[in-house]
């Protein structure tokens, strides 16, 4: 994440309990941008993320094995593999909690507007870069089912899980599908998340194949919330532009003819020592928009701003609104003219 003022910022942080976030990313351009599949070397064909070291016995072993951090979390292990390990002075010291603006999007989406949700946009654009919404008309059944079956399909058995692998016979990563991200140097550090990425715009370039048939209503659920998705990023970026004194399509002329939108689903596991690890690293997200639905019950999202780590809070049934680089390149321009 990025702010207009400031250093800007970036999101990620600790995961101290068991959680699932749902991201919704909104691309600008075409193709999606991904990466091609690229080959693992070494380690006798087993991907290095994959290569574990776990403590036993008062010793460190090299294990060879294909168990994702769900699966290493199920080992009961006190020690966390070194490969997960953030050293010292990267550990982010948190400072407070963030006050993070809440915006009714309902109130704001009226004809004439609201004064007071346009000063909190307003308040978010120009200086978290991301903000809460409330009455987005997203039902709060539809957002539990999402949740529930994303639980259900991280519950499952690794071997039905396995059947919607990012690795292309083992071997070459692909970003779709369900496992760990790219592993690019032997010194990288790892996330302690199993996710699943799924390319669901254009809908013509979905890649069923990596999209769960288990359980039986993923699908369903997600491409109603999805829908869903689509009217909150309808109902904001107008908005957005009216608050800048701009066509109220600005935003929305700045997609290409087949927009990308990728669904993200990350699971972190219950970590032993959520002090040395990062659920995902700081990171700033390569969008115009990316929409969050956090767990209810679990915290741990966490924002950089002026130099300060802030932890989000979270509010059920909201989304978290995240503006992404393109989005912030776009208000600089805007505001320069």
């Amino acid at each position: 994440m990025r702010s207009i003022v400031g250093d800007g910022g970036r999101v990620g942080g600790l995961r101290r309990r068991r959680q699932v976030v749902a991201v919704w990313d909104y691309g600008g351009g075409g193709g999606g941008g991904g990466e091609q599949p690229v080959p693992f070397r070494g380690n006798g064909g087993v991907p290095r993320q994959y290569l574990s070291y776990i403590r036993m016995e008062g010793s460190m072993e090299d294990v060879r094995s294909t168990l994702l951090v769900q699966e290493l979390a199920g080992m009961r292990s006190k020690a966390v593999p070194r490969q997960y390990i953030v050293q010292r002075e990267d550990q982010p010291t948190i400072a407070a909690t963030a006050s993070v603006p809440i915006v009714d999007l309902g109130r704001l989406s009226q004809p004439d507007g609201d004064a007071n949700e346009a000063v909190k946009l307003r308040q978010a654009m120009e200086s978290w870069g991301l903000f809460m919404v409330t009455n987005h008309g997203i039902e709060d059944a539809l957002m539990d089912n999402m949740m529930n079956v994303s639980r259900e399909f991280f519950q499952q058995p690794l071997g039905e899980k396995q059947k919607y692998t990012n690795l292309i016979d083992g071997k070459h990563f692909q970003l779709e599908g369900y496992g760990n991200d790219q592993v690019k140097s032997d010194t990288q550090i790892l996330d302690w998340l199993d996710r699943l990425y799924l390319k669901v715009d254009p809908a013509d370039e979905r890649n069923l194949s990596v999209w769960p048939k288990h359980p039986e209503s993923f699908r369903d659920v997600l491409d109603e919330f999805l829908i869903k998705c689509d009217g909150v990023k309808n109902s904001l970026l107008p908005s957005m532009a009216k608050l800048l004194k701009l066509d109220e399509d600005y935003f929305v002329r700045q997609f290409s003819d087949r927009p990308t939108t990728i669904a993200r689903f990350n699971y972190y596991p219950q970590c032993p020592r959520p002090d040395l690890v990062y659920g995902i690293k700081p990171h700033s997200d390569a969008t115009i928009l990316t929409i969050l639905m956090v767990d209810n019950d679990v915290d741990g999202l966490q924002v950089l701003k002026d130099g300060v780590w802030y932890d989000v809070p979270t509010k059920p049934h909201t989304l978290l609104i995240n503006l992404g680089d393109h989005m912030e390149l776009l208000l600089k321009l805007t505001v320069s003219l």
